[in-house]
């Protein structure tokens, strides 16, 4: 899968399910330096088993998946 068709399917998660209200938690790690954009990525890694790889633009370059089961879960329900 190309990071673009991932980032497709990531946008219609963050559109309609994410929970954009939730606090940061305190131990989400600074990728961006903007405390929700680095919830987000973060919650992608945990709870979805894919890490998205930045440019230096921020801009969604590339993934990896950690979490096989989860990542697959996540393209059967979003995609």
């Amino acid at each position: 899968m190309k990071p673009s068709e991932l980032l497709t399917i990531a946008k219609k998660y963050w559109l309609t399910d994410y929970d954009h209200k939730k606090p940061v938690a305190p131990d989400t790690p600074v990728i961006t330096g903007v405390a929700r954009n680095d919830a987000i990525l973060h919650d992608m890694m945990i709870n979805h088993g894919v890490e998205l790889i930045l440019n230096s633009y921020w801009q969604v370059e590339d993934y990896r998946v950690v979490d096989d089961k989860k990542f697959m879960l996540f393209i059967l329900k979003w995609s």
